[in-house]
Protein backbone atom coordinates (compact mmCIF):
# COMPACT_ATOMS: atom_id res chain seq x y z
CA UNK A 1 0.00 0.00 0.00
CA UNK A 2 1.31 3.10 -1.12
CA UNK A 3 0.89 6.24 1.65
CA UNK A 4 -0.77 9.84 0.72
CA UNK A 5 1.64 12.55 0.21
CA UNK A 6 1.17 16.09 0.03
CA UNK A 7 4.08 17.81 -1.83
CA UNK A 8 5.23 21.23 -0.46
CA UNK A 9 4.89 23.55 -4.19
CA UNK A 10 7.46 26.22 -3.94
CA UNK A 11 5.09 30.44 -4.31
CA UNK A 12 1.92 28.33 -2.92
CA UNK A 13 3.40 26.82 0.31
CA UNK A 14 6.83 28.38 0.27
CA UNK A 15 9.68 30.93 -0.64
CA UNK A 16 12.89 31.10 -0.70
CA UNK A 17 14.92 34.27 0.44
CA UNK A 18 17.35 36.01 -2.14
CA UNK A 19 20.50 33.69 -0.77
CA UNK A 20 18.82 30.46 -1.47
CA UNK A 21 17.35 31.36 -4.81
CA UNK A 22 20.60 31.71 -5.93
CA UNK A 23 21.12 27.99 -5.27
CA UNK A 24 20.71 25.06 -8.13
CA UNK A 25 18.61 22.51 -5.59
CA UNK A 26 18.19 19.68 -6.74
CA UNK A 27 14.92 17.48 -6.30
CA UNK A 28 14.69 15.25 -3.38
CA UNK A 29 15.02 11.42 -4.20
CA UNK A 30 11.77 10.85 -3.06
CA UNK A 31 10.57 13.00 -5.74
CA UNK A 32 10.03 12.85 -9.67
CA UNK A 33 9.74 15.52 -12.34
CA UNK A 34 6.93 15.06 -15.26
CA UNK A 35 7.44 16.21 -18.45
CA UNK A 36 6.81 20.29 -17.26
CA UNK A 37 9.35 19.57 -14.79
CA UNK A 38 6.76 20.07 -11.92
CA UNK A 39 7.63 18.07 -8.91
CA UNK A 40 5.53 15.00 -7.27
CA UNK A 41 5.95 12.32 -4.96
CA UNK A 42 7.87 9.41 -6.12
CA UNK A 43 4.59 7.57 -7.50
CA UNK A 44 6.21 3.83 -6.82
CA UNK A 45 6.78 4.93 -3.04
CA UNK A 46 3.55 7.23 -2.62
CA UNK A 47 -0.09 8.29 -3.88
CA UNK A 48 -0.25 12.15 -4.29
CA UNK A 49 -3.27 14.30 -2.62
CA UNK A 50 -3.47 17.55 -2.90
CA UNK A 51 -5.62 17.69 0.40
CA UNK A 52 -3.04 18.50 2.80
CA UNK A 53 -5.74 17.06 5.91
CA UNK A 54 -5.80 13.57 4.02
CA UNK A 55 -2.06 13.57 3.68
CA UNK A 56 0.04 10.43 5.83
CA UNK A 57 2.89 11.94 4.88
CA UNK A 58 4.75 15.75 4.09
CA UNK A 59 7.40 16.02 1.51
CA UNK A 60 9.38 18.88 1.29
CA UNK A 61 10.27 18.81 -2.16
CA UNK A 62 13.98 19.61 -2.53
CA UNK A 63 17.21 18.55 -1.53
CA UNK A 64 18.23 20.86 1.39
CA UNK A 65 22.17 19.53 0.96
CA UNK A 66 23.00 22.13 -1.05
CA UNK A 67 21.98 25.10 1.31
CA UNK A 68 23.53 23.18 4.07
CA UNK A 69 27.08 22.77 2.30
CA UNK A 70 27.18 26.91 1.11
CA UNK A 71 26.70 27.49 4.52
CA UNK A 72 22.60 28.53 4.70
CA UNK A 73 21.41 25.68 7.26
CA UNK A 74 19.70 28.46 9.11
CA UNK A 75 18.13 29.89 6.54
CA UNK A 76 16.83 26.37 4.80
CA UNK A 77 15.40 25.50 8.55
CA UNK A 78 13.24 28.82 8.74
CA UNK A 79 11.71 27.77 5.52
CA UNK A 80 11.14 24.31 6.76
CA UNK A 81 9.54 25.72 10.18
CA UNK A 82 7.61 28.24 8.52
CA UNK A 83 5.98 25.70 6.27
CA UNK A 84 2.39 25.58 6.37
CA UNK A 85 1.56 21.76 7.43
CA UNK A 86 4.20 21.56 9.81
CA UNK A 87 2.94 22.31 13.14
CA UNK A 88 2.13 19.29 15.37
CA UNK A 89 3.35 17.05 12.07
CA UNK A 90 6.42 17.08 12.24
CA UNK A 91 7.52 13.62 12.35
CA UNK A 92 5.41 13.30 9.01
CA UNK A 93 7.35 15.62 7.43
CA UNK A 94 10.20 14.31 4.59
CA UNK A 95 13.21 16.16 3.88
CA UNK A 96 16.08 14.79 2.27
CA UNK A 97 19.92 15.97 2.33
CA UNK A 98 23.02 15.20 0.28
CA UNK A 99 25.19 17.51 2.22
CA UNK A 100 28.71 16.34 3.10
CA UNK A 101 28.83 17.98 6.01
CA UNK A 102 26.72 16.33 9.42
CA UNK A 103 25.17 19.51 10.31
CA UNK A 104 21.53 19.19 10.36
CA UNK A 105 18.29 21.26 11.00
CA UNK A 106 16.91 20.98 14.46
CA UNK A 107 13.32 20.27 13.49
CA UNK A 108 11.77 17.15 14.01
CA UNK A 109 11.42 16.07 10.88
CA UNK A 110 12.04 13.25 9.60
CA UNK A 111 15.70 13.53 7.74
CA UNK A 112 17.03 11.43 5.51
CA UNK A 113 20.64 11.87 4.99
CA UNK A 114 21.39 10.69 1.62
CA UNK A 115 25.06 9.23 0.83
CA UNK A 116 25.85 8.81 -3.10
CA UNK A 117 28.89 7.16 -3.57
CA UNK A 118 31.10 5.22 -5.84
CA UNK A 119 33.86 4.46 -3.32
CA UNK A 120 35.36 0.92 -2.19
CA UNK A 121 34.17 -0.39 -5.43
CA UNK A 122 30.36 0.05 -4.99
CA UNK A 123 27.95 0.97 -7.12
CA UNK A 124 25.86 4.06 -6.66
CA UNK A 125 23.93 4.34 -3.60
CA UNK A 126 21.11 6.12 -2.11
CA UNK A 127 19.17 6.21 1.19
CA UNK A 128 15.74 4.35 0.68
CA UNK A 129 12.40 5.44 2.98
CA UNK A 130 10.67 3.08 5.24
CA UNK A 131 7.38 3.54 7.04
CA UNK A 132 6.91 3.98 9.88
CA UNK A 133 9.65 6.52 9.55
CA UNK A 134 12.87 5.86 11.14
CA UNK A 135 13.52 7.52 14.39
CA UNK A 136 16.49 9.60 13.48
CA UNK A 137 14.64 13.35 12.90
CA UNK A 138 16.91 16.76 12.68
CA UNK A 139 17.40 16.81 16.92
CA UNK A 140 20.03 13.74 16.91
CA UNK A 141 23.47 13.93 15.18
CA UNK A 142 22.74 12.46 11.26
CA UNK A 143 22.57 8.56 10.80
CA UNK A 144 23.79 7.69 7.07
CA UNK A 145 21.78 4.31 5.42
CA UNK A 146 23.12 3.63 2.35
CA UNK A 147 20.84 0.49 0.14
CA UNK A 148 21.76 0.12 -3.54
CA UNK A 149 19.07 1.59 -6.00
Amino acid sequence: MRLSCYIYKEGRDFAFTPALRKLRFHPSFLAMEDEEKTLHPHPEIFVETLDPQAAHLFLFPLDIGVAVDFGLAGEIEQILASLPYLSGREERHLVSDMADRLESVSLGVCLFKVSVTEDSGMENRVVIMGYPTPPHSGRSPPEIWVLTF
